[in-house]
């Protein structure tokens, strides 16, 4: 839910669902990618049966779908730093 108001701006307490239990979005927020709504649907589903079972299950979910998800989204990252090299 946190992941949602962040992408969205809306709380939680706000968002609409319809009858299939998705995340319904005012027509203003145009900037949300169809795959990462999907998971994130997904996590948030009433039925915990419905819901990704472990964080592995998401990470799987988000690498199937990283040709379709944007590039903001995805490879703009940096690695850590290693600790092990960081010795003085």
């Amino acid at each position: 839910m946190t992941a949602l108001e962040l992408v969205t701006k809306i709380s939680p307490i706000n968002l609409k669902r319809d009858h299939k239990d998705n995340i319904v979005f005012d027509q203003h927020i145009n900037n949300i990618d169809e795959p990462l709504l999907a998971i994130l649907n997904k996590m948030v589903k009433n039925d915990p049966k419905e819901r990704y079972q472990s964080a592995s299950e998401v990470l799987k979910a988000i690498d199937s779908r990283k040709h379709k998800l944007p590039e903001q989204l995805l490879g703009q990252t940096q690695p850590l730093p290693s600790t092990v090299n960081n010795q003085r």
